[in-house]
């Protein structure tokens, strides 16, 4: 069924990892969770993606049949809507599921109700995640057509996402908490990995 919906509705993913992560003090992508990266995780938790792409502005290795790209000259260094922005500039699917590399507990269910959520609608507009707390708006999924305007955004110097969704319209979806879990600081990680191992 995952399969179905995400190839047939042309549907791709991108895993968000050109961050400066200066806040962990190590590259986030690279942390582990028992024997696997955050990024292994991501992309073994996803299945059914025939294009996978993933956005980094450093040497960090991919997971196993993504590509990466780089985030465009014009826009490079400019956050996760630059990353965005290049992967939808680049793509051959019609939408892109949007994961940022230190959510690890995100999984192929989340991105399956963001999409069906996505393709049910009459006018194709961005669909993030939503918890209790709020929204998540690098957890979503994004359609092609909203290329146009991130880039007039972006070169507004309008470099947050919660503004350019404003701009672009957008619909929510409601998820647990945990799977949008954003893993940001060396606190937060050793806090996770000890109950990760007691589990």
């Amino acid at each position: 069924m995952t399969n179905r919906v995400f190839f047939e509705n042309s549907i791709g993913l991108l895993i968000l990892a050109g961050g400066m992560s200066r806040r962990m003090g190590r590259e986030k992508s690279e942390m582990t969770l028992g024997e696997m990266t955050f990024v292994q995780r991501i992309a073994a938790g996803m299945d059914g993606f025939n294009e996978r792409i993933f956005s980094s502005r450093r040497q960090t290795a991919a997971p196993e049949g993504f590509v990466t790209v780089e985030d465009m000259e014009e826009f490079a260094g400019k956050g996760p809507a630059a990353g965005i922005a290049t992967a939808l500039s680049i793509c051959k699917s019609s939408w892109l599921v949007t994961i940022p590399c230190d959510t690890p507990f995100v999984d192929s269910a989340l991105a399956l109700k963001l999409a069906e959520k996505a393709i049910s609608m009459s006018e194709p507009v961005p669909v993030v995640a939503s918890t209790c707390e709020g929204m998540e708006p690098l957890i979503g999924i994004y359609p092609v057509s909203c290329l146009d305007l991130m880039k007039r955004e972006l070169r507004k110097g309008n470099l947050k996402m919660r503004s350019i969704l404003a701009a672009a319209g957008f619909e929510t979806v409601m998820t647990e908490k945990y799977k949008t879990l954003n893993i940001n600081t060396l606190e937060d990680y050793e806090k996770i990995r000890r109950k990760y191992e007691q589990r």
